[in-house]
């Protein structure tokens, strides 16, 4: 993100002249860090929490809609920037997308060129591992997002995360408040679980995508603060929190999602463990470390992190 952050730095003038509205189609890149890295360039940010799906996985009605948008812009010039980036939130349908066995095999390889008895087992493992007692070995289950944000808000989310990160760590001895987070962390939605959590496994994940080898250090951050607040009765920790969850109300002008999905518009990084702290999934060597990120260099939320996971 940082070398994404100075070409739009260059192209913009270093912001003197801000790009109107940006989207991303690229999965799972509805995250506070991304929006935060760009604030200075651009007004309003398009992207999903979640990841995206293409036509052929579910049809084109699931997909992001440019033609109506476009359309839309071209009968109506006088459109603000806020306006079209909620249009494209509003023209997007969400949808619940379970995976199966054997789904990158049937869709990336094939395409949907498979035999009945290849369905047919597919079917029969799918349904036995989800009616599993463990809900690890269940199949990952999808459900969309779209969000735009008003990039112009976010400094004012960024200022109420440092000072819940700063509450934290400041109370990293009391058992109950780290209990607290440990038990929003456990429950929070997560993102990232088309992707593997260990390259290792990458082969069996394709064929087998089950919870306990998907990705997950995405977490929706407004769920997060959410689910501390209630589990707390320190005063101090739950206006932190409140503060959070007010400021991303007013910083997300549109959000899609499911009726049941606690996805309210940005995530934030928070992975489960030390072992997945800066690890990147691509590759041995990652671009560019977290403590790299201007979100990390105006918050202590980085600080948190490797306090929490004990890095």
């Amino acid at each position: 993100m940082p070398a994404f952050a100075n070409v739009l730095k260059e192209v913009t003038f270093n912001g003197e002249r801000k790009i109107d509205v940006i989207g991303f189609m690229p999965c799972v890149t509805g995250m506070f860090e991304v929006a935060y890295e760009i604030a200075p360039y651009v007004s309003y940010m398009v992207a999903s929490e979640e990841h995206q799906l293409e036509e052929l996985d579910k049809g084109p009605e699931y997909t992001w809609q440019y033609l109506e948008t476009t359309w839309g812009l071209k009968n109506n010039t006088d459109m603000t920037p806020k306006e079209f980036a909620v249009s494209l939130v509003e023209q997007f349908t969400p949808c619940d997308f379970p995976m199966w066995v054997f789904y990158s095999y049937m869709i990336l390889l094939k395409k949907g060129e498979y035999g009945r008895v290849l369905e047919f087992l597919s079917n029969l493992l799918t349904n036995i591992l989800n009616k599993l007692p463990n809900p690890d070995l269940h199949l990952v289950s999808l459900h969309t997002t779209l969000s735009a944000v008003n990039l112009s808000s976010v400094g004012e989310v960024a200022a109420a995360v440092d000072d819940l990160a700063s509450i934290l760590m400041l109370n990293r001895h009391d058992e109950r408040l780290m209990e607290a987070v440990c038990y929003a962390r456990r429950n929070v939605r997560e993102y990232g679980k088309f992707y593997v959590k260990n390259r290792a496994t990458l082969i069996y994940y394709m064929n087998m995508p089950i919870e306990k080898l998907a990705f997950d250090s995405f977490v929706d951050l407004y769920d997060l603060v959410q689910l501390i607040n209630e589990s707390m009765e320190n005063q101090a920790v739950k206006e932190a929190c409140m503060q959070v969850m007010k400021r991303l109300e007013k910083a997300v002008v549109a959000n899609k999602a499911m009726p049941a999905d606690d996805s309210h518009g940005l995530s934030i990084y928070f992975p489960e463990n030390k072992k997945l702290y800066n690890k990147y999934l691509w590759s041995n060597e990652i671009p560019s470390p977290y403590e790299d990120l201007r979100f990390s260099h105006d918050t202590l939320w980085d600080d948190f992190l490797r306090m929490f996971l004990n890095v």
